[in-house]
């Protein structure tokens, strides 16, 4: 019982460090991509004749987000 309660809490202190180093990676990359979802070309109407190239560039950012 002593065993499984020290090999829970190794994997939950493994677990913990794991995630302290994702985090803020996770939050440096969604801060990118929402940078680039700000670009003045996607959120002014001047652009239509570009519109299906800006469509697929947000597409890529979105499947990038996901």
């Amino acid at each position: 019982m002593q065993l499984v309660e020290s090999e829970q809490e190794k994997n939950k202190e493994i677990f913990k460090k794991t995630l302290n180093e994702l985090i803020p990676k996770l939050d440096k990359e969604i801060n990118q991509v929402f940078d680039v979802s700000k670009d003045p070309k996607y959120l002014n109407g001047d652009n239509m004749e570009k519109i299906f190239d800006i469509l697929k560039d947000l597409t890529e950012v979105e499947a990038k987000f996901k």
